[in-house]
């Protein structure tokens, strides 16, 4: 019998985006799944086209099972990035990017998906996780 690892907080890291506003990048962790919604509402048309290759209504994607697969996971075999602030007006925290990534186990090797963000255009903050990713898939 496997143990799950320990939330990996190695991985966690500040980091400025090109305009100048700092954000938290670490693993996603199960306490998230609320603030995964909320990221998902804020999500373009265009934004989910382009990571699911078809349109995925709202609904379909913050459903519970859904959410779980992602913010529940075994830090050896796969692993997902997120980017955070603190909303300085509600104080809560705000996923602003999310980079997926997974281990394909037949093979031992990771296998990056296209991150996830708000409109944040020319800030940097899609190829910074990426490149995380990538980082973490060569450890």
């Amino acid at each position: 019998m496997a143990a799950i690892r320990a939330y990996p907080a190695r991985y966690i890291a500040p980091w400025t985006m090109k305009d100048g506003g700092v954000v938290n990048i670490r693993p996603i962790r199960p306490e998230d799944e609320p603030a995964m919604v909320r990221f998902h509402e804020t999500l373009s048309e265009r934004s989910v086209y382009l990571r699911y290759f078809h349109l995925l209504n709202l609904e379909q994607r913050i459903t519970h099972e859904r959410l779980t697969r992602i913010c529940f996971i075994d830090y050896d075999r796969e692993m997902a990035l997120v980017a955070e602030r603190r909303n300085p007006e509600t104080g809560e925290s705000e996923i602003l990017g999310v980079g997926p990534h997974e281990q394909d186990p037949r093979h031992h090797r990771w296998g990056s998906r296209r991150t996830d963000q708000r409109p944040l255009p020319g800030r940097g903050l899609g190829k910074e996780l990426l490149a995380r990713a990538a980082h973490h898939r060569r450890r």
